[in-house]
């Protein structure tokens, strides 16, 4: 169960982290799209806030303690925080590549889900897997 935990937590860690660098990428792209990709990073970010904030919760409800400080998120994390200005095929590649990178994290967790016969943890994880690879979908064919 341990290991369960500490990975919802990395979860927790990744989606605060990755919330932080969307909000960069929203504030900071620059050039002729910039109107379709400040707002396309919005929603994005506030998606994996929503998850963010539901990984945490549901942690607690099976007897975890997620991370709740930066420090802590930093701690855990896999994603590297954005500490440049890209240009606009460079930040829609660095988000796919986030975004597979959670992919891969959410199937993991579902399989320690699974073996622990908890279906809202499994489900959770599908859900997120499902937006992440749409978007997924959606940033190779841009």
């Amino acid at each position: 169960m341990q290991q369960f935990h500490a990975s919802l937590n990395q979860v927790v860690g990744d989606l605060n982290v990755l919330f932080v660098k969307m909000h960069h990428h929203h504030w900071f792209i620059k050039g002729r799209i910039f109107f379709l990709l400040h707002e396309k990073f919005q929603g994005m970010y506030e998606e994996v806030n929503d998850l963010y904030d539901e990984f945490a919760e549901r942690l607690i409800m099976i007897g975890g303690t997620p991370a709740s400080s930066l420090q802590a998120y930093l701690s855990i994390t896999k994603i590297k925080e954005a500490t440049s200005f890209l240009t606009i095929e460079d930040t829609l590649m660095a988000i796919k590549k986030d975004f597979e990178y959670l992919i891969t994290v959410f199937k993991s967790v579902l399989k320690l889900a699974k073996a622990a016969d908890d279906e809202g943890t499994a489900d959770l994880c599908i859900e997120a897997m499902r937006k992440f690879e749409k978007s997924v979908w959606m940033l190779q064919a841009s």
